[in-house]
């Protein structure tokens, strides 16, 4: 062996966390199927994609997240959804321009509550977000 001056002393604590993440990780590729995501991931990345926010609420893989986890899942899935609003205004707008100004409140909510994510992203306190510009349904987010 080394010189005992240089080598690390091994804890009983390093020992219990090696275990943790031994069970860790085999839970994780019990979970994971061929395309390498488990399906909670894929039911996850599948409502963030579609900007589904009332299939988010309801989803297990979102309930099972930490506070800090559903935060972001929660911005990328209003990020997506304000982005498939802002393509379907330009499309409407062209069309059907008093179909496009109703839309335009959808988005503005979006937007607020896009917003409100983010600083709760960067740390700002309860509070400081101002939650009294959504709706009910969508202030459970923040």
């Amino acid at each position: 062996m080394g010189n005992p001056e240089f080598e690390p002393e091994i804890t009983e604590a390093d020992i219990i966390e090696g275990k943790r993440r031994k069970i860790e990780n085999a839970e994780k590729k019990q979970e994971e199927n061929e395309s390498g995501y488990s399906e909670k991931e894929q039911a996850l990345d599948i409502e963030m994609r579609t900007g589904d926010l009332s299939g988010l609420k309801k989803s297990k893989a979102y309930q099972s997240l930490s506070s800090a986890g559903k935060t972001l899942v929660a911005y990328k899935t209003v990020s997506n959804k304000l982005g498939n609003l802002l393509e379907l205004y330009t499309k409407l707008s062209v069309a059907d321009l008093h179909r496009a100004q109703k839309l335009m409140a959808e988005i503005a909510q979006m937007r607020i509550l896009q917003s409100l994510l983010f600083n709760k992203l960067i740390g700002k306190t309860e509070q400081e977000l101002d939650r009294s510009l959504l709706p009910n349904d969508l202030s459970d987010f923040v």
